[in-house]
């Protein structure tokens, strides 16, 4: 005997399909829905989202990191690290820096992208921990002039605290 999904029966087909109840009006509307809609617990849904979906997302995060190139070029503490000659090499390189910043922050990872790999290439760049620190500061700042609240602030610096080994070595 086939099994048959809990959704298929007759029952249930007929709940799904039905959006208005003559007794009740919409069913979204009626009073056990209503009551489950305002007991949900935002903070929770907060709470567990990544930092990448509480940043803003892809677009926000692309915006980030293009500031963050824009205040980088202008510091000769790290400028040599993010500057190239080729518009096309440094398009492709802040395009390879959001993908890496999206996944590390929770977003998607694209195929054939290796974090490991990606966090190991920082350790040879030679970047020291004044230099680090200078682009935190550049970090906390772009998003201070993104309207960034400060809670979520700290929780990026802190962040790329949790990097600093990774990074310096």
């Amino acid at each position: 005997m086939e099994k048959i999904s809990s959704y298929a029966a007759k029952d249930n087909l007929s709940r799904l399909s039905t959006a208005t109840s003559a007794s009740q009006g919409n069913v979204y509307t009626g009073r056990i829905n209503s009551s489950r809609l305002t007991s949900v617990n935002a903070d929770a849904f907060v709470r567990n989202a990544t930092l990448f979906s509480r940043l803003g997302g892809a677009q926000e995060i692309s915006s980030i990191v293009r500031a963050f190139y824009g205040k980088a070029l202008v510091d000769e503490r790290v400028r040599k690290y993010f500057d190239f000659d080729d518009a096309q090499v440094m398009e492709a390189q802040i395009g390879r820096q959001i993908a890496f910043v999206s996944a590390a922050l929770g977003g998607p990872v694209h195929e054939g992208m290796d974090m490991k790999a990606a966090r190991a290439h920082l350790k040879t760049l030679g970047l020291t921990g004044a230099q680090f620190d200078s682009l935190q500061q550049h970090i906390g700042s772009i998003m201070r002039g993104h309207n960034m609240p400060p809670p979520l602030i700290d929780e990026v610096i802190g962040f790329c605290e949790a990097l600093r080994e990774d990074v310096l070595g």
